[in-house]
């Protein structure tokens, strides 16, 4: 998923349940959509479960993972 795409779902209110994480706004270096933590409620489903990314710095994209994925569920990143 484009960054574009992620935005302009947010703008129309279409994320689906998702909620959208950067490490820096505007000039982002990690973007991750993640399950609310209210609907993501079964722990071995892996489209339950589906995260999105972009980056451009690899290190950023991994602090961004580590403080906000579940790494106790199932989980697919799509990115």
């Amino acid at each position: 998923m484009s960054v574009h795409s992620i935005m302009m779902n947010i703008n129309h209110g279409n994320l689906a349940g998702h909620e959208v994480l950067v490490d820096s706004w505007p000039e982002f270096k990690g973007i991750l959509t993640q399950p609310h933590r209210e609907v993501a409620s079964d722990d071995s489903d892996f489209y339950t479960n589906m995260y999105a990314a972009f980056y451009r710095d690899l290190v950023a994209y991994w602090a961004l993972l580590s403080s906000a994925v579940n790494w106790g569920q199932a989980f697919c990143i799509h990115g």
